[in-house]
């Protein structure tokens, strides 16, 4: 799984923004998993607007150029705050 992984270096998004076939896109606060639907209180926008679809992977592209690949020992070897960080306990 984390063969793909990637490492924000500066964002300041806690959006979840995922887009379909250009022309689909669902962007707030929810994760995407079946607990978080049931229990948190959170909204999403759906969208179904190829322009804007278009933006939003505009976005995400330049986004990624502030990030950078992590590969599993990088990620295992993480000092004790980015495990923290990355810990179920704060999220």
């Amino acid at each position: 799984m984390l063969s793909g992984a990637l490492e924000a270096i500066r964002s300041a998004r806690k959006t979840k923004t995922m887009t379909v076939d250009g022309i689909w896109a669902t962007v707030g606060s929810t994760n995407l998993d079946t607990r978080s639907f049931a229990l948190n209180d959170e909204v999403n926008a759906v969208v179904y607007h190829n322009e804007v679809v278009g933006q939003l992977e505009k976005i995400f592209a330049e986004d990624l150029t502030y990030s950078r690949k992590v590969d599993f020992e990088q990620w295992r070897s993480r000092g004790p705050f980015r495990f923290a960080a990355s810990s179920s306990i704060f999220r």
